[in-house]
């Protein structure tokens, strides 16, 4: 097996799927061979015995078909009915002698040939004593015809109908025995191939069984070391070497393992240096540290007492603030108040010029009202004329008689719009009498309203007078408060100044108390790391 080792994988599988073709290309050739023998047992039964018995089926059916015009030909019938039966009967004569000509060439054996002669010996004898009963037939003799047909007739046609029953029967027997041969050997040949099959299938899994053990066995040997490998035995032995992928993985590990243990040493050395530079630096930071803190807590110190000045300033220049904006806003309000005084006065003197001008309206409205009232009581008195004269043209329509109906339908309608004209003007003139007690009430008010729009007048001219007096004072008291304010901040922003520097001092301090601390932590996590990757590389047997 060592040359099965040295070939590479790929040739190791084209090995194996040649080896298995081979065996399995052997065994379908194997059925190929066993299908032909079918085949040719098939082809007997197609090419001879079912021939023979189309042939012999055929010459029995021209047999019947030749006797039954026969016997047709021995009835009493026309001449020219006789000669037409006399010349179908000459036709069949002519296709039985083609029949057996025909079925001479598939004779296979010699009691098939001893049967075949019989009946073309039957076959001539029957058609002589036919031809003979038609000869009398036709010579008038009918009486020795009939006899002559009952008698050699029936005997020649009942031995020829035995001699094409023999043919048959031969050929069936002969079908049937080749068919069952047949069956018997496709039954076997399936076997046998079937057989022969199953065994390349078996020899092709046992040659693909054989490479893939010699396969998986090294692949399982390389295996094992590389987990020896990966568990730290870096001096495990590796499996001998070869040419194939397998040999040249093994090759590789080799040179990983070699490479591994030179990386290993060296990073054990360089651990142990990481771990002692790494509790150097934290010594060094915690002395570091010690002196941050106390800087930091005397800067604190200080930005606390600077913190409580300046928020005391800025209360007190907060609250001067409050009240610079307090005051701003009191004279924005005064000045809003006598500008709103100005606006309700001019807007009292409108209401009183417009109440004055409705006042007048409505006076005219009452006079036009009363305008109306007349009007309305001119349409009364003329519905009233108008349904009198209704009446009166209904008494004379009635008087007419049939000639005035239409006239009398006429002033009855006239009559109905004047009464609802006089209801419509009875509603109008109660509507304008409401309308003048309302405007009458209207104009009152308006009379009354005139002088408390004059006394509110008065009164927004003295709120004015008073607003500008207050806005006057407050602009005063807005200049003082400014000033206490703009003193008062430009101490606060000293404050802030001094307040900010020390801050600044502190978040400096701060920071750099932070960055000591984060130095220490990461001094320390490095030694952790360190003595770690010690440990980790310790695991290793080198």
């Amino acid at each position: 097996m060592n040359f099965f080792d040295n070939i590479s994988m790929r040739a190791k599988f084209i090995v194996n799927f040649l080896a298995s073709a081979s065996v399995l290309i052997a065994a379908i050739f194997f059925c190929i061979w066993q299908i032909r023998i079918i085949g040719q047992n098939t082809d007997a039964i197609a090419s001879n015995w079912l021939p023979s018995v189309q042939a012999a089926g055929e010459i029995s059916q021209l047999r019947l078909r030749y006797r039954v015009r026969s016997l047709e030909f021995m009835q009493p019938n026309t001449p020219e009915e006789h000669a037409k039966i006399a010349g179908s009967m000459t036709e069949l004569n002519g296709k039985l002698e083609q029949a057996f000509k025909k079925y001479e060439p598939l004779i296979s054996s010699a009691e098939e040939k001893q049967a075949y002669d019989g009946a073309v010996a039957a076959a001539v004898g029957y058609r002589e004593v036919v031809q003979q009963a038609v000869h009398l037939m036709q010579s008038g003799k009918e009486d020795e015809a009939r006899a002559l047909s009952k008698g050699e007739w029936t005997k020649r046609a009942n031995l020829l109908r035995d001699q094409t029953d023999a043919l048959i029967r031969i050929n069936s027997d002969g079908a049937k025995g080749a068919a069952a041969v047949a069956a018997e050997s496709a039954e076997a040949g399936i076997r046998d191939a079937l057989m022969a099959l199953l065994l390349g299938v078996v020899m092709a899994l046992a040659l693909s069984w054989l490479f893939a053990r010699r396969v998986t066995t090294r692949l399982g040997q390389t295996i094992v070391a590389a987990q020896a490998i990966s568990s730290g035995e870096l001096h495990t032995t590796l499996p001998a070497s070869s040419r194939d992928e397998v040999g040249k993985l093994i090759d590789a590990m080799g040179s990983m393992q070699i490479s591994l243990r030179a990386i290993i040493k060296q990073i054990s050395q360089s651990a142990g240096q990481l771990a002692h530079t790494a509790h150097s630096m934290t010594e060094q930071m915690e002395r570091l540290e010690q002196a941050s803190s106390a800087a930091n807590e005397s800067t604190s110190s200080a930005a606390a007492a600077i913190e409580q000045l300046s928020v005391s300033i800025d209360h007190v220049s907060a609250n001067a603030r409050e009240t610079e904006v307090d005051s701003r806003d009191v004279a924005e309000l005064a000045q809003r108040g006598r500008t709103t005084a100005h606006d309700v006065s001019a807007s009292i003197l409108s209401i009183s010029g417009e109440i004055s001008t409705a006042s007048n309206q409505v006076v005219l409205l009452a006079e036009r009202t009363r305008n109306i009232s007349g009007i309305a009581d001119t349409i009364r008195d003329i519905a009233d004329q108008t349904n009198l004269l209704a009446l009166n043209a209904a008494i004379e329509a009635a008087r007419a008689g049939e000639a005035g109906r239409g006239f009398a339908v006429v002033a009855d309608e006239v009559r109905k719009l004047a009464e609802r004209t006089a209801l419509a003007t009875n509603e109008i003139s109660t509507i304008i009498q409401a309308v003048v007690k309302e405007t009458a009430t209207v104009s009152e008010v308006m009379d009354h309203v005139n002088p408390m729009v004059e006394a509110g007048v008065t009164q927004v001219n003295q709120l004015t007078a008073s607003l500008g007096d207050i806005d006057d004072r407050m602009e005063r008291a807005l200049e003082r408060f400014r000033n206490v304010a703009e003193a008062v901040t430009e101490q606060s922003q000293a404050g802030t100044n001094l307040a900010g520097d020390v801050e600044r001092v502190v978040g400096v301090v701060e920071e750099t108390q932070s960055t000591v601390q984060f130095t220490r932590e990461a001094a320390r996590q490095l030694e952790s790391l360190a003595l770690g990757l010690q440990k980790e590389v310790a695991r290793f047997s080198i």
